[in-house]
């Protein structure tokens, strides 16, 4: 079984420098590398190490860009209570506004779902129209 070795401090230097622009070359500079190993930085990018440590950081990356759902429900409860404007041009110019009732309708729907306010109406005779004989 093969210990794997720790990064060293310039490969996890040209890792950081990668992530800014996923230019080899150029992250080896910037890292400290001669130019003869810039030159030669796919060389770099198929060490092991290296692989691993830009695969961490890119998971990093996509997970703080993705919504969980507490960030979600904030949204949500946000537009239903018309706390988040939304942007709309009005005489060539850019102003904000409120948003409209059918997205206000449509987050308390969302919300509602996800909360379980809204039961559905199971077995027979379901959805079947309700006649009230007067």
């Amino acid at each position: 079984m093969q210990v794997d070795k720790p990064i060293s401090a310039r490969l996890l230097r040209f890792c950081q420098e990668y992530m800014v622009d996923a230019n080899g070359a150029a992250a080896a500079r910037r890292a400290g590398y001669s130019p003869s190993t810039a030159r030669d930085a796919h060389r770099l990018l198929q060490r092991p190490v290296v692989k691993r440590q830009l695969a961490a950081m890119q998971e990093k990356v996509a997970d703080e860009k993705i919504a969980d759902a507490r960030e979600v429900m904030a949204a949500l409860t946000a537009i239903l209570r018309r706390e988040m404007l939304d942007c709309a041009v009005v005489d060539k110019q850019v102003v904000e506004v409120v948003p409209k009732v059918t997205e206000v309708i449509k987050a308390a729907e969302l919300l509602g779902k996800r909360y379980g306010m809204f039961a559905e109406r199971q077995g027979e005779g379901a959805g079947a129209p309700v006649i009230v004989d007067m």
